[in-house]
């Protein structure tokens, strides 16, 4: 199971709007980012996915990307810090931003 943000990016205009429900989970990992961004044009009432682009940490994610690759490979790379029990739980859950593609 994955559990992520789905934030709209705030540093490229013209802006999208913030999707209602943001907290996101899912089951299979091995969803792509294609998927994700589907989601995305139908919840924001897009034309296509060629309007959207999803970036987590920096990093503009290719839509073939698995879910489990940017959590494990992206989001929490193996020489980052381990957290704490008493960490924040938001820490704990991946951040993605969408925008406006280029």
């Amino acid at each position: 199971m994955i559990l992520f943000f789905m934030s709209k990016c705030r540093t490229k205009e013209p802006f999208l709007p913030q999707i209602s429900k943001s907290y996101l989970r899912i089951k299979d990992g091995r969803m792509t980012v294609r998927l994700l961004m589907k989601y995305l044009v139908s919840k924001l009432r897009l034309d296509s996915e060629s309007e959207i682009e999803i970036t987590c940490r920096g990093h503009q994610l290719l839509p073939f990307l698995t879910l489990q690759h940017v959590r494990d490979n992206i989001w929490s790379p193996r020489d980052a810090l381990t957290l704490l029990p008493e960490s924040s739980t938001t820490d704990h859950v991946m951040v993605l931003h969408y925008r406006r593609s280029a």
